[in-house]
């Protein structure tokens, strides 16, 4: 029997309001995990939900040969002068830095804060560097060091994983603290290195080594050789060479007079060094199982350097330093995808003898970006053992003072937008502790990037990729400005 035409209008709106109703209700139950895998949030109106972008970060024995300009030839054979380690301590550190004693946390005085202008033109809050020292004499020989370093080089190793790789965020602290300290030069450089192509900050040419790693296991003789740097390298044919060349990417990397070049001579290596194309030099290293190093000191700006070996059965090599012979230097020691927890093998033997040779003032320290995961709040085996492994960089380069630097903001998304990542912060805080244990400094990488959730303000800018967690050239350039100042403000 015909019924006649069924009416579908009001069915086909009732349906659809019933479903975004349900979606609607969604969007308000927490992102879960399905078999260990979390499931994406589902929120309907997450694009057009307004997420506020408003910048936070306005708110706040040794070989030596010494060339005459010119003439390319030989002039002296002699050993480096000592340097002098002044320990004295200042009279007075007023660092603004108060210590809860009941929280046994650090809170700032913001009201003792020194401040500068930014590019912008607004004032920007200068981060101080925290003091954990037993008697507040943490960056006292780097003061000591900056007071006399007319007459000696004053010498910053920074040790890191991706995010100082390649030079990123040392190219500017170096910049920024030779135009206010004096200095050239790009410092220590290894003879390979995997981001070779991407650094600006010197031209690096390599060929014939084997590379090995503090991360990887090893020979029980190789792991202890290690040395800050977290590399060492060995050549695999009587071709090896490598070679070194200044650039113009920064304005003080020219002007070098000076270049060192570090090894081990278990044997009979002889070491050949052209400097800039067409001087050649001839090294005839006596055996020793220690590190050793030739210098090279020219009144001829040196802006090539090119090393190649005979004989290099038991020879070991790990880099060139190029500078002057005054002034600040920066060493990179960038190390992709460490957790900082290798240095263990660090030995005292072979590090104190590389500080005798190439003195630190100051080391800065910054892992923890390749340990934060997802769920992990507390990092206890992370904060044992890099108090352990800072407390043995003390021991092997006494003559430093230490820096902690403190983890970057790094966001995921929650609740459909990025924001600080709690473990991050969590990671923070053990950091702290490790500066506390230590009695080392520590400065804030979080705040002076504007705090809070800064990391998706410099994704925004393009100072940071999209991984929410490493900053671009711009956005380390401006970390780097404001460590740079604080560094300033300690002395």
């Amino acid at each position: 029997m015909y019924k006649g035409r069924r009416n579908y209008i009001t069915l086909s709106t009732v349906i659809p309001l019933i479903t975004i109703a349900i979606l609607f209700v969604i969007r308000f139950i927490p992102s879960n995990t399905l078999f260990g895998i979390e499931l994406r949030k589902a929120d309907i109106i997450a694009d057009v939900v307004a997420i506020d972008t408003t910048s936070s970060l306005s708110a706040c024995d040794n070989s030596s040969v010494s060339l005459v300009e010119g003439s390319g030839s030989l002039v002296s054979m002699e050993a480096p002068r000592g340097r002098r380690h002044d320990r004295k301590r200042r009279d007075s550190i007023d660092t603004p830095v108060v210590t809860d004693h009941k929280t046994d946390s650090v809170i700032v005085d913001s009201s003792r804060m020194s401040s500068i202008k930014a590019d912008s033109g607004k004032t920007m809050a200068i981060v101080p560097i925290e003091d954990y020292s037993p008697n507040g004499d943490a960056l006292n020989a780097f003061r000591a060091a900056v007071a006399r370093r007319g007459g000696d080089v004053v010498r910053i190793g920074v040790m890191g994983d991706s995010f100082i790789e390649g030079d990123l965020l040392t190219a500017d602290l170096r910049e920024a603290l030779q135009s206010r300290l004096g200095g050239s030069g790009v410092g220590f450089v290894p003879v390979t290195s995997i981001v070779s192509k991407l650094r600006q900050t010197v031209t690096h040419k390599f060929s014939g080594w084997t590379t090995h790693s503090i991360k990887k296991r090893n020979s029980a003789d190789i792991d202890s050789r290690f040395l800050i740097s977290g590399y060492l390298y060995t050549p695999n044919s009587e071709n090896a060479t490598v070679s070194y060349r200044t650039t113009h990417f920064k304005k003080h990397l020219g002007g070098v007079n000076r270049v060192d070049f570090f090894f081990v001579n278990r044997k009979n290596t002889e070491i050949y060094a052209t400097v800039n194309d067409s001087t050649e030099l001839i090294f005839t290293p006596p055996s020793d199982d220690n590190i050793q190093k030739i210098t090279i000191n020219s009144e001829e700006t040196v802006s090539s350097i090119k090393f190649n070996f005979k004989n290099i059965d038991g020879f070991i090599a790990y880099g060139a330093s190029m500078g002057g012979y005054g002034g600040i230097e920066v060493d990179n020691f960038g190390d992709r995808g460490s957790s900082g927890l290798q240095m263990s093998k660090l030995r005292y033997d072979c590090n104190s003898r590389f500080n005798d040779l190439n003195t630190y003032d100051l080391i800065i320290v910054e892992y923890g970006l390749n340990v934060v995961a997802k769920g992990t709040m507390r990092y206890t085996n992370f904060e044992d053992k890099m108090s352990d492994i800072i407390t043995n960089i003390k021991r092997c380069y006494p003559t430093a003072s230490i820096i902690i630097m403190g983890m970057s903001d790094r966001s995921s998304k929650q609740q459909g937008e990025y924001r600080t990542m709690p473990e991050a912060k969590a990671m923070m805080e053990h950091q702290r502790q490790i500066a506390r244990r230590a009695g080392v400094a520590y400065w804030d990488t979080f705040t002076a990037m504007g705090g809070e959730n800064s990391m998706k303000e410099f994704v925004r800018k393009r100072w940071a990729s999209k991984d929410y967690t490493h900053v671009s050239g711009k956005g380390a350039s401006y970390i780097a400005e404001r460590l740079a100042d604080s560094i300033m403000d300690a002395l």
